[in-house]
């Protein structure tokens, strides 16, 4: 690990620290998973302790294995990195999945390796022991509604060439079907929960979006190395330290959609929670680069050690390792 360290401080000429966020995940069959088994408030709260030991003048990489957890806290560390240290790299050997791209997205730049994947931002929500994908229940009634269109288009064109009579007088009769089509269904829906499922993926989208929108206004201002720059830095910190709610925050500067940054930020954003047709959906380096993130292969020198962590982050023997914080050499004795 220190040698990625070495590594990145030859390649930026700029002192580095690499920090570990290395999660086992909670699986279906365990109960309930260890304080720091995937992001949450804990997480935050023990990176936050850390905060002295970083930088402004220094790069920090961060090491992330990890399949998500809540999107609040991923979002308020990615805040917590961008505020304390000069820059913020990304580094995925192997996977940050939901909450954990959300963390990713808000460096300022990603490094995946070869295996390295990102995934999808919809949001699970816990129902028992096990998460469901609130992305099923939105998608079911979207899909129902444009089953009940493609019912009336088909029987608007079927009475159009059966019928003498004229289009005013179809439209209700293809309505009235289309609607008799769609009635048991869309009395088996839960609007409630729909509209709780359709918030919840709103809040991941929000989250997105602030954090592509930052990370755009960064990548136009920075041109050269790695040095970042902070700017209205207390609404930040103050997202770090969990003291504001972050979806509040820039909402009058985000919803000018008059700028072309923050539309591109909306529209990533929403791609990243509603395109993709599973949450375990791999975004591997082509389609990072497809849809627009900023995504990098490692340096060359680097690949060979980001090919080994690989191997260990996926060994067996490893299986629910937690590792977090900065990483220093081990002293003996």
């Amino acid at each position: 690990m220190l040698d990625l360290e070495t590594l990145f401080t030859d390649e930026t000429k700029i002192t580095t620290q690499v920090w570990l966020l290395v999660q086992p995940g909670k699986k279906e069959h365990e109960g309930r998973p260890g304080a720091y088994a995937e992001l949450n408030k804990d997480v935050r709260r023990a990176f936050f302790t850390q905060r002295d030991r970083l930088s402004r003048d220094e790069l920090v990489v961060l090491l992330i294995d990890s399949t998500g957890g809540s999107a609040k806290a991923g979002y308020q560390l990615a805040m917590f990195f961008r505020h304390f240290c000069g820059r913020f790299v990304a580094l995925v050997p192997n996977v940050a999945k939901s909450a954990a791209t959300l963390l990713a997205i808000g460096a300022d730049e990603i490094i995946l390796g070869n295996s390295g994947e990102l995934g999808p931002v919809d949001a699970q929500v816990l129902e028992g022991i096990r998460y469901v994908p609130a992305l099923d229940r939105v998608k079911a009634l979207e899909r129902l509604q444009a089953s009940a269109l493609e019912a009336f288009d088909r029987t608007m064109a079927l009475l159009t060439l059966r019928s003498e009579q004229n289009i005013d007088e179809l439209i209700p009769i293809a309505a009235d079907f289309a609607a008799r089509l769609s009635e048991p269904y869309l009395q088996k829906q839960d609007m409630v929960e729909y509209t709780r499922m359709s918030r919840v993926l709103k809040i991941g989208e929000d989250y997105a979006s602030r954090l592509l929108y930052r990370q755009g206004k960064q990548e136009s201002k920075v041109q050269n190395g790695y040095k970042g720059t902070q700017e209205d830095d207390q609404p930040y910190l103050q997202m770090a330290e969990g003291m504001v709610d972050a979806p509040d925050l820039e909402e009058e500067r985000l919803s000018d959609y008059s700028d072309p940054s923050k539309r591109r930020a909306r529209a990533l954003a929403q791609h990243l929670v509603g395109a993709y047709p599973d949450h375990d959906f791999a975004i591997d380096m082509v389609e990072a680069r497809r849809i627009g993130l900023q995504v990098r292969d490692p340096f060359s020198r680097m690949a060979p050690t980001i090919d080994k962590l690989y191997q260990v982050l996926t060994d067996p023997a490893y299986e629910g390792l937690t590792a977090m914080g900065r990483v220093e050499e081990a002293k003996v004795g």
